[in-house]
Order: structure tokens, then C-alpha cells, then sequence
């Protein structure tokens, strides 16, 4: 045994006697057991691995077996796998084999050649007569010479094209034969373009996102509140720090103050309709009062039209109308209302009084026969559905009446009429 208590063959057991003791440091001792002491590895040479005897206790780099298990354990496979990144998209999935591409242009190389075949069977040289052969009469081609010498090359043309042709294809499958040798690196630098180019798109569109994001967050934006502001003026009705615009309110309008003001409209739309408006044959019928005048045509409407300005070109406004048949609902729909008023005065802006009356003459017209097809429609449900059937066609409505006795059929058909007729020579004057 040396000085460190190693021996030669790797081992040492802890038993010792007392002078052996004395000779190690007190720093490589450890408490005695019955007189036995356990010796420390301090270094890890050829004694790295030792058993004591009595204390059961294994060295490994100088640690015992309780601190060894006390230090990190290295990373296994899997965990380092699971750290790796995700794996490309391989895009070349869809890839057809190279031997499959060799097999079709090999079996179209032998079709063509087939038909190049047939080709030239059907290419007949012409034959002529020859001089008598031993008394027999032989036929010999003329080669070289007429239309024999076209043909060859015709023959040789067509096996030229279908060499070349075929020659081209099987030089590009050299070409994809030699890069398919690598194919491996081609695929993955086509999976890293697609990768590069769909990140770079992903950080394009997130910065779309969060610059669209912040314009529409423009609105949500509030100013702090001026809660002193606020507090002095709604107690003392105003602020010292508020601007003073010298905005003066207009005086209250006097009932007599609105009654001259209807009173001069009155009169200048009673001056405008006699002096400077060609008034339309069915509105020759008016009455003016409240500033406004009344445009009424029997059994379809009444109109409030009104001006906003003294010049005779200013056009008229649309104000209400009423309709003068039944059944029809008490009040029209504001929305309704919104509709014609919009409508109307663009015919009254653009032909004045009389576009005005031809747009409420056909709503009127086109109403009416709306509420004919729903009271046909009402019939069609009860005790008539056997004997009507009704049909609309654009803004016509057509009636078969007596439609289960067999025979010509039988119809009626309400519709709207422009009143132009067709012969202008046998037209008649039907008045006013």
C-alpha cells in the first residue's frame, strides 16, 4: 500500500490498523466504525472505481454512489429531439417517379414509330413497265427519276422529323437524369424557398395587421375629460376659458312673423304659377294656402309642392301627397314618403311640374294594379281557386277566369298603356 492507500491492483479495503492510519492527512479520514475508516478517492486515476469493504460505499470520480445521483443526469435522445425545430413542409411530395416519365416517353417513342410506319406503307412509288424478260413482262420501280425521287424524300423527311423529335425528348431525360442525382438538395432548397417566402408573407401580413389595427383604433381614441371646465359650465352657465365666438341668436319667430312669411309665399307661388309655369293639362286643378300649393287629379292623388327661393327657375319641392282611391292604407310608410320625396324632386329638378306628374301618375297606376293582383290572389285561396289563375307579367296582371270549362281560354289583362299608338295614321283625337 503507498502513501494515498492504493494498492496495484485497483482495490482497497477499508480495514487498516492504527499505524497505517497515522500516515494519511486528516482531511482524507473519515470517522472510524468500530475502529475501521473509509478511505477517500482524491483523484480519478486508476482507483476511480472502489468498493469499500465495511461501508458498501462505490467511488466514482471521487463522489460517492449518494452524490453521484445528487448531480444532473445528461439529456437523453428524445429530450433533445423534442427541443429540435419543426420539420420543413415537403413540398415534393407530389413528384412523379423518373422511371414512370421513361416508361411514357419510351412507350409514345414506340407509338410513333408505329404510325411512321403505317406512313410509309402508305407512300406507293410508282412502277412502269420494263422491256420483256425472257418473255415474261416484269414491272421495275424507276427510282431517281419523276415523282419516284419526291417520294424517297418524303419517306426520308418523315423518318428525319420522328428521329429528331424523339432525339430531343431523350436528351432532356439525360438532363433530369444527371439532376436527379441531386435531388435531395434541389428538394430541400425548393422546401426552404417555400418556407422563406411563406415567413416573409407572415411578417407582411402582420404588419398589414397591426397598421390596419391602429387606423381603425383612430376612432376608439377619447380626449381626456375637462372635468373643471365641464363642472364651471354647467354651474355658472359659462367658463373663462372658453373661447367666446360672438355667435348671436336669432329673435323667436312670432305667429305673426310666420303668418307674413306664408302669406309672401302664398303670393309668390300664386305670381309664379299664372305668369311663368306651363302648367301639365292634369294639373291645371291647384289650390294655394300655407304656403304650398295643391296639385289635385281625380281618383289618383293630390300633391303639397312648394318654392324655396323668388327665382321663377328655381325648381319646385315636394312636400306631401295623398291618395285619392281605395283601398289604400290611411298613411303612407315614412319610408315610403322618404322614397317619393327623393324621387320627385329629382323629376321636378330635372322636367319640372310635368316629369313630377308622369313619376306619381305611374306610382299611382302601378299601385292600383298591385292591389288588384292581391285581391285576385285573395279569390285564387277561397271558392275561385278552381276557376281562376292569375299570372303578372313585369307590371301586367293576367286573369283566367273559367278555366276548368274545356274550349278557347278565357283571360283578362290590366296593365299600364303608354297611349302612343302604333299607326299614327288612323290616330284619333280622344280630348283633353
Amino acid at each position: 500500500m503507498d502513501q494515498n492507500g492504493a494498492e496495484d491492483s485497483g482495490t482497497t479495503k477499508g480495514k487498516h490498523t492504527g499505524n497505517e492510519d497515522a500516515t494519511l492527512p486528516a482531511e482524507t479520514r473519515k470517522p472510524a466504525t468500530n475502529g475501521d475508516y473509509a478511505f477517500l478517492q482524491l483523484d480519478g486515476g486508476a482507483g476511480a472505481n472502489r468498493k469499500d469493504a465495511t461501508t458498501e460505499g462505490i467511488y466514482t470520480n471521487g463522489l460517492t454512489s449518494g452524490d453521484a445521483h445528487d448531480t444532473a443526469t445528461p439529456p437523453s435522445a428524445m429530450d433533445l429531439h423534442s427541443q429540435l425545430p419543426p420539420e420543413l413542409q415537403q413540398w415534393t411530395d407530389n413528384y412523379l417517379p423518373f422511371g414512370k416519365l421513361l416508361e411514357r416517353v419510351s412507350q409514345e417513342c414506340v407509338n410513333d414509330l408505329h404510325d411512321a410506319i403505317d406512313d410509309l406503307a402508305d407512300m406507293q412509288v410508282p412502277q412502269t413497265d420494263a422491256p420483256p424478260n425472257n418473255g415474261v413482262n416484269s414491272l421495275v420501280p424507276t427510282n431517281g427519276v419523276g415523282t419516284s425521287s419526291d417520294i424517297n424524300d418524303r419517306k426520308k423527311l418523315r423518318l428525319m422529323n420522328f428521329a429528331q423529335n424523339h432525339r430531343d425528348r431523350f436528351i432532356k431525360m439525360l438532363v433530369l437524369s444527371d439532376w436527379s442525382r441531386n435531388v435531395d438538395q434541389v428538394s430541400k432548397l425548393i422546401d426552404l424557398h417555400v418556407w422563406f417566402t411563406s415567413q416573409r408573407a407572415a411578417h407582411d401580413n402582420a404588419a398589414f395587421a397591426m397598421a390596419n389595427m391602429k387606423r381603425n383604433m383612430i376612432g376608439a381614441k377619447l380626449p381626456n375629460p375637462d372635468l373643471s371646465t365641464a363642472l364651471e359650465a354647467l354651474s355658472t352657465g359659462r367658463a373663462p376659458r372658453m373661447p367666446h365666438l360672438g355667435y348671436i341668436p336669432p329673435d323667436p319667430l312670432t305667429p305673426q312673423k310666420i303668418l307674413k312669411a306664408l302669406q309672401n309665399m302664398n303670393a309668390l307661388l300664386f305670381i309664379r304659377l299664372n305668369l311663368h309655369e306651363d302648367l301639365p293639362p292634369h294639373f291645371r286643378e291647384y289650390s294655394v294656402a300655407s304656403g304650398r300649393a295643391t296639385f289635385v287629379v281625380p281618383s289618383e292623388f293630390e300633391v303639397d309642392l312648394s318654392i324655396a327661393d323668388e327665382d321663377p327657375a328655381s325648381p319646385f319641392y315636394f312636400i306631401d301627397i295623398r291618395l285619392l282611391f281605395s283601398p289604400t292604407p290611411d298613411n303612407l310608410s315614412d319610408q315610403v314618403i322618404g322614397q317619393l320625396e327623393h324621387k320627385a324632386n329629382e323629376a321636378l329638378r330635372a322636367q319640372g311640374l310635368s316629369g313630377c306628374y308622369d313619376f306619381l301618375h305611374n306610382f299611382v297606376l302601378t299601385y292600383k294594379i298591385n292591389v288588384l293582383r292581391r285581391q285576385a290572389y285573395d279569390l285564387c285561396r277561397t271558392m275561385w281557386s278552381d276557376s281562376i289563375r292569375v299570372e303578372t307579367v313585369h307590371r301586367s296582371l293576367v286573369v283566367h277566369y273559367w278555366t276548368e270549362v274545356p274550349g278557347g281560354k278565357n283571360w283578362l289583362e290590366i296593365g299600364i298603356s303608354s297611349g302612343k299608338r302604333k299607326d299614327s295614321a288612323n290616330a284619333i283625337w280622344a280630348g283633353p
